[in-house]
């Protein structure tokens, strides 16, 4: 009879060690799938950037008749053409997060090798100033804010448009030159062939 109860309580041990361990189990499973709902929600509760059409291509001149500068300048309007749409975050400067003015200024550059000031008024000192009617596809423009200060900046893209971060409500729009917010003072921009502005060898994303 002793030798009964103790296969008995042996048995009974095994038992609830393999109760134990399918337990844990079934606990590590629902915790990793509690996990990759919770991501789940906060992925889906992230804003959509408001949908924006992107504009028909429009001609342009044929590249045997381009510089090299003006060449990198419409390759740094194009790229900067794929933001178009992008959510609008005050500091953000990378597309995960969004783009404030002069943080997309900032990492459109960037991504050729061109290191600017991170602030609108800082990067309105950078470069050489060109003339309105001189403007390429590439150049930045600069708004002042007051008197002295320039409180926003966006692209030119070409054909009489530039791209920019306009606010929370918008996000990255593009804008015609003849668009009445321009009757603020602006001023233009060429950071493309400033040497001291440029600090990496790359010079393209493509």
């Amino acid at each position: 009879i002793q030798n009964v109860d103790g296969r008995a309580r042996k048995m009974m041990k095994k038992l609830i060690i393999i109760l134990l361990a399918v337990a844990l189990l079934l606990c590590g499973c629902g915790t990793a799938q509690s996990a990759s709902d919770t991501e789940a929600e906060i992925n889906s509760a992230e804003p959509s950037p408001t949908p924006t059409r992107k504009p028909e291509p429009t001609p342009q001149p044929q590249d045997e008749g381009m510089s090299a500068e003006e060449l990198l300048g419409r390759e740094i309007a194009d790229f900067a053409l794929d933001f178009l749409g992008s959510k609008y975050k005050y500091g953000g400067k990378t597309p995960e997060e969004g783009f404030d003015c002069s943080g997309l200024v900032y990492y459109v550059y960037s991504q050729f090798g061109y290191s600017l000031a991170r602030v609108a008024n800082d990067q309105a000192k950078q470069g050489e100033e060109v003339a309105p009617e001189d403007l390429r596809a590439g150049d930045v423009l600069a708004f002042y804010s007051g008197k002295d200060y320039v409180g926003h900046v966006g692209i030119y893209i070409g054909n009489g448009y530039y791209l920019h971060a306009m606010g929370s409500a918008y996000g990255v729009v593009l804008t015609s030159l003849d668009d009445p917010y321009l009757e603020r003072v602006y001023v233009a921009r060429r950071f493309i062939g400033c040497d001291e502005l440029f600090t990496s060898s790359q010079q393209s994303v493509y």
